[in-house]
């Protein structure tokens, strides 16, 4: 994948379980607070699973108790006295499973419209290496808020300023979301290779997606990998496939 410089990513200090459990401190933005929080009072954002996924969930569990969670959730003041996350949904995660009651968070003032919310979502949360899906997500997303706004300029021009990318990347991300659902949810692995699949999807017959994605999962399981030359060469045999004669029967007795 192609390496990229974050310009949302905020810098995160390493901090202990006990530093991010128990700190109460000032903040040196003085618009912002830190303070102890109970995890029952803070609400996820309902679009972070969509835009992010869970997927480190198991590895920030385990690294929880080695004291090497990173700098604490960032989260919005609500009217009602709860808290939205901004930040940091996978490790509040965490924490509520491994049954801890509190946590230090950095708090901020709620955004006025819900647009600002999904940006800054989108801001504190992109990450310098992302699975291939999410960051066609938050793309998409994005370009969605800039419309909304009304924006005026080179809009390519602008996703390639916000989000580190070339123009020719950001027509490859957008075109995972033109890949059918099943196979769209092999590209929220960023360890399978995605390029071969967005260029030669077509020659998958429908009725075969579930094999197809089956084929490369059991791959990642052997190898912890899937190149694109694997992905091209189980693609190209049902190229070979659909070219023979004998072709309708391979799929009937399949």
């Amino acid at each position: 994948m192609a390496e990229r410089v974050n310009r949302f990513a905020k810098k995160q200090e390493a901090v202990s379980l006990r530093d991010l459990t128990s700190r109460e401190m000032p903040s040196q933005n003085t618009s912002e607070i830190v303070a102890d929080l109970s995890l029952d009072l803070l609400d996820f954002d309902e679009n972070n699973e969509f835009l992010f996924g869970y997927h480190d969930l198991e590895r920030i569990k385990n690294t929880i108790d080695e004291s090497k969670l990173t700098a604490p959730p960032i989260v919005y003041k609500k009217d009602d006295g709860r808290y939205l996350i901004a930040s940091g949904h996978t490790r509040v995660k965490a924490l509520k499973e491994l049954g801890k009651k509190k946590v230090t968070c950095q708090i901020m003032a709620l955004p006025g419209n819900e647009d600002q919310i999904k940006k800054n979502l989108i801001y504190l949360n992109t990450q310098r290496r992302e699975a291939p899906l999410y960051i066609a997500r938050n793309i998409s997303e994005y370009e969605k808020i800039l419309r909304r706004e009304g924006f005026k300029g080179s809009m390519d021009q602008e996703l390639a300023k916000q989000f580190g990318y070339k123009k020719t990347m950001l027509y490859r991300y957008k075109k995972i979301l033109s890949l059918p659902k099943k196979l769209q949810e092999l590209c929220a692995y960023d360890e399978i290779a995605w390029y071969g699949l967005i260029d030669n999807y077509t020659s998958i017959p429908e009725e075969k997606y579930d094999v197809f994605v089956n084929e490369v999962l059991s791959i990642l399981d052997e190898d912890g990998h899937v190149s694109n030359k694997q992905v091209e060469d189980l693609i190209s045999g049902y190229i070979v496939k659909e070219s023979t004669p004998n072709y309708q029967k391979y799929i009937s007795d399949s």
